[in-house]
């Protein structure tokens, strides 16, 4: 067996890690099941550079519903899936 990461190690004694500096943290988690996972939250700085505006190249699934209301999504799924709706 490959020896594991040493972050690893601090998740599961349930410690946040960081893998590198600027990269972010890692929190273990656990669910009501027992169940264990881990959460990521990036660096600040990481965060600041995506928002750029401009900066983002990539294809944007269903663009056209940036800026709507849960309210707005809701009314639109059910308009489409009158079988299905939201509740």
């Amino acid at each position: 067996m490959p020896a594991r990461p040493v972050f690893v190690t601090y998740l599961l004694a349930g410690d946040p890690a960081r893998v590198q500096e600027g990269s972010g943290t890692y929190t273990p988690n656990i669910d009501t099941s027992g169940a264990f996972d881990v959460g990521h939250r990036a660096d600040q700085e990481i965060i600041k550079a995506l928002n750029v505006g401009g900066a983002y190249k990539g294809v944007i699934t269903n663009r056209e519903n940036i800026g709507k209301t849960a309210d707005e999504l809701v009314a639109m799924w059910n308009t489409a899936h009158p079988t299905d709706p939201v509740v």
